[in-house]
């Protein structure tokens, strides 16, 4: 019996091979944590902080100290222009009943019509 082959461009997979060995652990991430007074001892090296109630933020933490912190809120702004007076509303005739609107009396309560 006769062989043939047909010629096939590109690379043919093989078999899957084993697992390699487990890398090497990467960097640890950094946090950003908050709290309601500035930071003392809170953190590691890179982390950041953020206080709650003065709304300043600290970091990074370098050599285990925190560095003094900066406001996330700016200044109050000078105030706008006074804008356009409106137009002035219409008067109108108010009656003040303890009568519903459905002629029902009733109790502890008010009704108001405004008369167009």
């Amino acid at each position: 019996m006769r062989s043939s082959f047909i010629p096939v461009s590109g690379a043919i997979p093989g078999p899957a091979g084993v697992d390699g060995a487990p890398g090497v652990d990467g960097v640890d991430g950094r946090t950003v944590l908050y709290g309601s007074s500035d930071p003392t001892t809170e953190g590691v090296d890179g982390d950041f902080y953020i206080n709650t109630t003065t709304h300043y933020i600290f970091g990074p933490k370098a050599s285990g100290v925190w560095p003094s912190g900066t406001a996330l809120i700016g200044p109050q702004g000078d105030p706008g222009a006074d804008g356009a007076d409106g137009t002035d509303g219409t008067y109108r005739d108010v009656t003040i009943s303890t009568e519903s609107p459905t002629g029902t009396p009733t109790t502890g309560a008010l009704w108001f019509k405004v008369e167009a």
